[in-house]
């Protein structure tokens, strides 16, 4: 203690300037700064052991607690032993009146601080053995040394007391109260003993009708914990019970939260009532603090809700209890409410029964938390981290999730399911691992999330069964890290599935013989929206690998691509097996049975944006052999370069401004079908620009001559306005060699056609060109030959043909079964048309010729083999051949029915055949106008089936 200067006045009084005074016991510093204290006391008075007043001014006095000890103690700033004021009070010294002018007090408990300015208190009748009133009076604020806040909650404090020096013991009487904000009082009552050696306090704090916003200011204001901006109202009722000493303090709270509404950006939380009971034990010792504390929150009517997520009728009480230092734990195990999404209704007791959080906080440098959710559709949920405390991060948080039950997942979360996928079944386990590195932190921090998930024995199925996949087992692996601010992102992903069966509506594929894996890897810069370093790998153990590299800019924008694509020896058998085979086991048997050989690799290199890509690579196929029913294709091996724009090619290439060294090579050891066989085909082929080329004509030997085929080009392949270009030539066919191939009756003649050029409009293929058959004597020329449609399964095949001078003797000698004719025939086939392997349109004109020194006769064989309904009637008759002078029909083919005509017209009818000689044969159309469906027609021919046409007739001269 140190006074600057004394006057003493020794029958009036003593006057004290410029004191200063410290005190220091443990972790608690007093501090007294004072202008003047005056001692006002008659000498009669002093002799009775009676002072008038005590005056006190301008005084600042400052209260330090510390959780630490100091480092270092001052020569000033010694401690000294607990001080009891009944040592040095005067046993029968009394005071009329003690008061305290303008006077400042600072208690800092830690980097908190309560300021009381402008504060006054007055005493009166102070004696050693009568309790005696002590009032003060003043104002108050609050701030955060290290946060530089002000006060935003002003507030006025009025505190009435009785104090006792007899007994160290202050009474606060009931009328104390301070006012925060003017508006909202806090009655305070108690007592508190051994002020200046061990206080010990007994209290109670209570108001009612309190707005809980005023609560958020003052918590937001004096920074205790960092709170999130938000609007929050409701009333509360506050009454709060301390008890004890600096060794144990016990606390009793009951402030129940009426009407409470909670806001934060979109998320909203509202309560009928929230019940805060709180039962805390505080104990602060030299050595440690001890915090207990038991409650049990209840949240009554809840309301809950952020974007697309409503939760309401919340019923849960949570069990809180803090033992400090050791550990936190909050818990419930009656969980009530129903979450809306969208228009969906889930009630919280059929997805969560329970939860248990428990905070570690043993160590001073980190806080370890665990959570356990029990789940209705899983192993319990676990969530673990270590909260830094000096690097204010999270650090290797984990959440695991096991044995995610996925039916009962799929009947739960119905609603997320589209629409079409409803009635869909569900099986198997699902389970997820989990950990983050770090969360949060500077932006040096760097955050590393590793995720792993794996499935056992998933199966789903459609109700139809059309759609199921089964035997699903497999893990991926799925490792991400990120800068700070979350602008740089890189992924590694890879995974592994153990054999499965899937079926998709008619395609099906049967893994169980293989393993799958795949791995992706990239980085992501949000700022560029760009992946780059992207590298992915596709494998299965015994059919080959897919690959990509490369790098895809401005994704949100327009994206550029540069990526290369390679496919890595694939078996050709094993693919096919894999994803063809067991597709067509029952719609298409014979390629079911069908067997592939070989192996195909191919690397492209795909670059630019999304709607000018280039595409530039090659296909590599080596010893391709297929068999597919009778046909047999051997030892193929195909080098074919691709250059492709997309959408379109905006560089036009013809044909001659390829280079002749860039095409590549297609070579054919062998082709057979049925009997026929083909060999040693080698072509030069090509892709530039969307175009398909063929660097030069090239033969295929078959029976005995050549199939030239020049000119195949197909122009804009991949675009609507697509045009193909094929020509082929005839050379020298031998049609006795093609009989005799196909066991047919022998052909003497050969095959021979001009150069054959079809042009594209539209879809439809034409060409102008002839092809020549050499036959019977005489020449059928086919010509104005169409293909239209011809990329679809409706194609139409359409031409014309001309017959000139056909022997039909030569032709009855060749087929002897069909009877005897002799003659010349001549005729004309216009607009034939084949769609789908029927014809749906013809006309044809065929009329005999009489030529000199051929007879025209016909046999009776013949004639039953070839007009319908006439067999009965030649029986009768009994004889063999006939003359005829003209045979022929002219026959119309529209709108599924044909219409027949008779060569010759005589009396009104339509003649088949006009006989000649003495036993003349006459074979006559009645109704020349009739229309006979073309199947009908069909079916009745004898010389196909064995049924008639009703209506033929017969006449006999």
């Amino acid at each position: 203690m140190r006074i600057a200067d004394i006057h003493l006045d020794i029958f009036n009084g003593l006057q004290l300037k410029q004191i200063n005074g410290t005190w220091l016991s443990g972790q608690v510093h007093f501090a007294l700064e004072c202008s003047t204290i005056t001692i006002d006391y008659g000498l009669s008075g002093l002799l009775k052991r009676r002072i008038r007043r005590i005056d006190i001014s301008d005084a600042q006095i400052n209260l330090h607690v510390q959780s630490n000890k100091t480092a270092g103690q001052t020569s000033d700033d010694k401690e000294t032993a607990p001080m009891n004021i009944k040592e040095f009070y005067p046993g029968h010294l009394s005071v009329d009146a003690v008061s305290i002018n303008n006077t400042d007090v600072q208690i800092v408990l830690d980097d908190n601080k309560l300021a009381l300015t402008k504060m006054s208190m007055n005493g009166k009748d102070i004696q050693f053995a009568n309790p005696f009133d002590i009032s003060i009076k003043g104002d108050f604020s609050i701030s955060h040394l290290t946060k530089n806040t002000t006060s935003n909650l002003p507030g006025t404090v009025e505190i009435n007391t009785k104090y006792s020096i007899l007994n160290d013991e202050l009474i606060i009487l009931d009328n104390s109260f301070f006012l925060i904000n003017d508006l909202e009082k806090f009655f305070v009552n108690g007592k508190a003993r051994s002020l200046l050696s061990t206080p010990e306090i007994k209290c109670n704090i209570s108001s009612h009708g309190l707005s809980i916003n005023t609560i958020y200011d003052l918590l937001n204001d004096i920074k205790l914990i960092e709170l999130p901006p938000l609007t929050i109202e409701g009333e509360c009722d506050i009454d709060i019970s301390v008890q004890g000493n600096f060794e144990k303090t016990e606390i009793s709270l009951n402030s129940p939260i009426n009407n409470l509404d909670l806001k934060s950006g979109d998320m909203a939380f509202r309560a009928d009532v929230l019940e805060i009971p709180v039962e805390a034990m505080l104990s602060f010792s030299d050595h440690q603090r001890v915090i207990k504390v038991d409650s049990k929150f209840t949240v009554h009517n809840g309301f809950f809700q952020i974007p697309k997520v409503q939760v309401t009728d919340i019923d849960i009480p949570i069990v809180f209890a803090i033992d400090y230092p050791d550990q936190i734990t909050l818990a419930s195990n009656e969980i009530h409410g129903k979450l809306h999404y969208d228009d969906t209704l889930y009630s919280i007791n059929k997805l969560i029964s329970n939860f248990k959080t428990v905070i570690d906080l043993k160590r001073p440098e980190s806080t370890m938390f665990e959570t356990q959710i029990d789940t209705m559709f899983s192993d319990p949920a676990r969530i673990t981290g270590n909260i830094d405390i000096k690097e204010k991060v999270i650090r290797e948080t984990s959440f695991k999730l096991h044995n995610m039950n996925s039916r009962t997942l799929s009947e739960t979360f119905t609603h997320f399911i589209p629409e079409g996928y409803k009635e869909w079944s569900l099986n198997g386990d699902i389970s997820i691992d989990s950990i983050i590195d770090v969360i949060g932190g500077d932006r040096s921090q760097k955050t590393r999330a590793v995720t792993d998930l794996s499935f056992s024995k998933l199966k789903f199925s459609s109700p139809d069964y059309d759609y199921f996949g089964e035997k699903i087992d497999g893990t991926i692996k799925i490792d991400t890290a990120m800068d700070a601010n979350f602008s740089k992102f890189s992924l590694q992903t890879s995974g592994t599935f153990s054999p499965f069966l899937i079926q998709l509506g008619e395609f099906t594929t049967d893994m169980r013989g293989m393993k799958t894996r795949f791995s992706i890897s990239c980085n992501y810069d949000t700022s560029e929206k760009s992946l780059t370093g992207v590298k992915s790998e596709l494998s299965w153990n015994n059919l080959g690998t897919v690959t990509a590299e490369g790098k895809i800019l401005h994704l949100n924008s327009n994206p550029h691509i540069d990526i290369q694509l390679a496919v890595k020896k694939f078996s050709n058998t094993a693919l096919f097996e894999t994803f063809v085979k067991d597709t067509v086991e029952y719609s298409n048997p014979v390629l079911f049975n069908t067997s592939v050989e070989g192996e195909s690799s191919t690397h492209f290199q795909i670059n630019g944006p999304k709607n000018d890509l280039t595409i530039n690579g090659h296909l590599d196929v080596n010893d391709l052999g297929i068999t597919y029913g009778e046909l047999s294709i051997e030892d193929v091996n195909i080098d074919l370069p691709i250059t492709m724009a997309y959408p379109r090619s905006k560089t036009p290439m013809r044909k001659q401004d390829v280079p002749l060294t860039q095409y590549g090579v297609v070579q054919l050891n062998k082709l057979s079908y049925g009997p026929l066989e083909i060999k040693d085909v080698r072509i030069n082929p090509i892709i530039n620009s969307n175009n398909f080329f063929i660097k030069n004509p090239f033969k295929i030997p078959v029976f005995d001559g050549t199939i030239e085929i020049r000119n195949i080009a197909v122009e804009n392949m991949i675009n609507s306005d697509r045009k193909f270009k094929l020509g082929f030539q005839l050379n020298n066919i031998s049609l006795k060699d093609l009989s005799t191939t196909y066991k047919l009756t022998p052909l003497e003649e050969t095959l021979n056609s001009s150069a054959i050029s079809f042009q594209q409009q539209g879809q439809k293929l034409s060409s102008k060109e002839e092809i020549n058959i050499k036959l019977f004597g005489g020449d059928i020329t086919i010509r104005d030959l169409t293909l239209n449609n011809f990329m679809t399964s409706m194609m139409e095949i359409g031409l014309s043909a001309e017959v000139k001078h056909l022997d039909l003797g030569q032709m009855s000698n060749t087929y002897r079964e069909w009877g005897n004719i002799t003659g010349i025939i001549n005729g004309q086939i216009k607009d034939f048309k084949l769609v789908a392997g029927e014809p749906s349109g013809f006309e044809i004109q065929m009329r005999t010729e009489k030529t000199s020194g051929i007879k025209q006769s016909v046999s009776t064989k013949f004639l039953k083999n070839f007009v319908p309904g006439i067999g009965k009637a030649l029986d009768k008759v009994g004889f063999t051949n006939y003359k005829y002078a003209v045979m022929g029909l002219h026959a119309r083919l529209e709108n599924d029915y044909i219409k027949l005509r008779g060569a010759v017209k005589k009396d009104g009818k339509e003649l088949f055949m006009k006989g000649a000689g003495m036993k003349r044969l006459e074979i006559v159309f009645p109704n020349a106008e009739k229309r006979v469906p073309f199947k009908t027609f069909l079916s009745s021919f004898k010389g196909i089936l064995d049924s008639d046409v009703d209506g033929t007739q017969v006449q006999i001269k």
